[in-house]
């Protein structure tokens, strides 16, 4: 601390939420019409300066079409953001699509230098790294900010992998608030589209925010990487299903005995839905996968939509039909994954092994 002092007096360090916030393809827009453009962008500022105000948060400074803004709070710079990209959707909802002023909004909580109330350092860098990867029109938060955020708000996130961004050694967990379940973003880059990739550019890179994956790695559409685990292994996998079908024959007996009817017949058919149900909602578990601490994703870690949590419990009527081989398969394929897994493109994760997200500055 003394040898900064030395080299920059006045600069003291802090820990604090930045958020930084940019128009998409503004330059498009610009060379469109930049009279209506800059009306545009003086309605949005009044707009964010409104929602800033009334979540404390302490605006830095608009440099051309970005914003760069704090929060002692990152709850409060969350409900912020939310606020604010609902209300410019809200404004560009009846506006042409070539009309449109978008903002992507990227959230961190991070060590910071600040000099005379600006602030600088590898905290604001990664901020601005998830701004200019957020989707279009969405928030992309850092494993730090999301670690202050998952408990308290009643959002859903989706993991988005772990980003390489440039300038920045270490990758970056990443997570997306999802504003519309309908239209959830996807995972590892967002599946930029060629006509997009402008708005992307960084340091006259375009279409590229760090280096590219490896040779032979996992693909889908443009550079979706395999999220990495730690996968939920065999016996655990077992000890769920015994919980599970033990909670059905539970609920089966009892109505059968309520009733006088016979449910038993029916307990495979309600087993699947069952369990499609639970792992198709924000719990991504059934009740026995939740004790387990297990969770079940697609290969990207998000989310199983319900179709393909149904169709993955009905395919393990293929793995009962290899003789159980095709659930033998979860104990040694490379990411624990049953025949069923693989038919459905999912994954089991073990949610207690995963690390704690940080960045070090």
């Amino acid at each position: 601390m003394t040898e900064l002092e030395e080299e920059a007096p006045g600069v003291t360090r802090k820990l604090t939420t930045i958020f930084h916030a940019d128009v998409c393809g503004y330059s498009r827009l610009m060379e469109q019409d930049e009279v209506a453009t800059l009306s545009a962008l003086k309605e949005c500022k009044s707009v964010t300066a409104r929602f800033l105000d009334r979540h404390r948060g302490r605006l830095i400074n608009w440099t051309g079409d970005g914003l760069l803004a704090e929060f002692a709070s990152v709850v409060e710079a969350v409900q912020c953001g939310v606020e604010i990209q609902k209300e410019l959707k809200a404004r560009n909802d009846l506006l042409e699509d070539d009309r449109r002023m978008d903002f992507r909004i990227g959230i961190n909580l991070g060590d910071v230098m600040v000099d005379n109330e600006e602030l600088f350092g590898e905290g604001v860098n990664i901020a601005a790294r998830l701004q200019s990867i957020a989707p279009v029109g969405g928030i992309l938060m850092s494993g730090t900010a999301f670690d202050q955020v998952r408990n308290k708000l009643s959002l859903e996130f989706d993991f988005m992998g772990r980003q390489s961004v440039k300038n920045i050694a270490e990758q970056i967990p990443a997570y997306a608030v999802v504003l519309d379940p309908n239209t959830r973003p996807s995972s590892q880059r967002m599946n930029r589209s060629t006509e997009a990739r402008d708005d992307y550019q960084m340091d006259g890179n375009p279409g590229s925010i760090g280096a590219p994956p490896p040779p032979g790695a996992a693909t889908e559409g443009d550079a979706q990487t395999i999220f990495p685990g730690p996968y939920a292994g065999f016996w655990r996998r077992s000890v769920a299903f015994l919980i599970d079908w033990g909670l059905v024959m539970v609920v089966a007996f009892t109505l059968s005995d309520l009733t006088g009817g016979d449910f038993e017949p029916f307990m495979p058919l309600a087993y699947v839905l069952y369990l499609g149900a639970f792992e198709s909602s924000t719990w991504q578990a059934s009740i026995g996968k939740k004790v387990l601490g297990i969770q079940v994703v697609d290969l990207q870690g998000r989310r199983l939509d319900i179709f393909h949590a149904l169709g993955r419990n009905f395919a393990k009527l293929l793995s009962i039909l290899t003789l159980f081989y095709g659930f033998a398969m979860a104990g040694w394929s490379q990411r624990k994954q049953g025949l069923h897994d693989k038919i459905a493109d999912a994954m089991l994760i073990d949610v207690d092994g995963l690390p704690q997200a940080h960045v070090e500055i």
